[in-house]
């Protein structure tokens, strides 16, 4: 009786072990299905090239797995990233973030249908990139005193176009403008794309944006680099100036750039997709494509990332409050 009662217990340790292992072995199993990179911009801006060219890389240090870009634009980037934010925590959904619907958007925005801080968790940041002042070629202004010039004399005449309110681009003009006391008048638009694009057809004078999507415009004479925004100059336009190496005092914006999964994603899914990301961002040719893009590849830990981002939050609050800025 005992031996029987013995050999039963026994069966149902093992038996509940086994039990315990099926979670282990499921998660060991990821990913199961393809890992989507949400951008929540439209195609052409930074955020989509530099995603497109990690998920072209990334199955590398994923062997089998099939990694997939999927735009999602809308409201600043807010749009994709709520639907981010509520997506299943398994790892098969992530979020390429920036600044405007992370930090921006928290502040400005009453009833965010998110929490950057509590709904999303950092995994590792991938970039950072300057901010270039373009102008087009009909702005008569050969440098960026003779901008101010004009625009002090005409304060109705010229506009400027941004990827959306929040945006790096939005943010840079109105410290511009806040700065040295000019009046522009703002055009947001749907994404880098569509700004560049009428700012090269002549629709609007012009903007400060991350050199990746500006440098071949400059490079074709269709739009004029005045000044880089931000404190270091751009690695892919080493010949123009900051705007503090120009004698107009300290100005800096950076664009920055990296991933976030839905807050319940189980550690190790994060661990993996850490590891996949920042070894992937790492691999010279990687590396090199980013700086090609007019920025600088740079991993980080989740801690760090989440430290950024709450430090932007920080600086930006007072800002964005006396801008008053607003989405939508």
């Amino acid at each position: 009786m005992k031996l029987t009662r013995r050999v039963s217990l026994l069966t149902v340790v093992a038996g509940g072990a086994c039990l315990a292992a099926k979670p282990l072995h499921a998660q060991a199993a990821y990913p199961t299905r393809p890992i989507k990179l949400v951008v929540p911009y439209a195609p052409g801006g930074i955020t989509d090239i530099l995603s497109r060219l990690i998920a072209e890389k990334m199955p590398r240090e994923l062997p089998g797995a099939q990694v997939i870009v999927e735009n999602r634009p809308g409201v600043g980037g807010i749009l994709g990233t709520a639907q981010v934010a509520k997506s299943p925590p398994d790892g098969h959904t992530i979020l390429m973030g920036a600044i405007s619907p992370l930090v921006i958007a928290k502040i400005a925005v009453k009833d965010l249908a998110y929490d950057p801080f509590q709904d999303l968790v950092p995994i590792t940041q991938v970039a950072m990139a300057p901010v270039v002042l373009v102008v087009h070629p009909s702005v008569p202004a050969k440098s960026l005193r003779e901008l101010l010039a004009l625009l002090r004399d005409s304060p109705d005449k010229y506009n400027y176009s941004s990827a959306g309110a929040g945006t790096p681009s939005h943010l840079s003009c109105e410290l511009f403008k806040q700065k040295f006391g000019v009046e522009m008048l703002h055009i947001p638009y749907k994404g880098t794309g569509a700004s560049l694009g009428d700012l090269v057809a002549g629709q609007v004078q012009l903007t400060m944006e991350t050199a990746a999507g500006i440098a071949p415009f400059i490079q074709s004479g269709r739009l004029r680099p005045l000044a880089v925004a931000s404190a270091n100059r751009s690695p892919l336009l080493p010949d123009v100036p900051t705007i503090s190496e120009l004698g107009l005092g300290a100005f800096d914006v950076s664009g920055w750039y990296g991933y976030l999964a839905p807050k319940g994603t189980p550690k190790n899914v994060l661990d993996v997709l850490h590891s996949a990301i920042r070894a992937t961002v790492d691999r010279p040719e990687v590396a090199s494509r980013i700086v090609e893009l007019g920025a600088v590849a740079k991993t980080s830990t989740p801690q760090e990332f989440g430290a950024l981002i709450r430090s932007e939050y920080e600086r930006w609050m007072p800002i964005v409050k006396n801008l008053n800025l607003s989405f939508g």
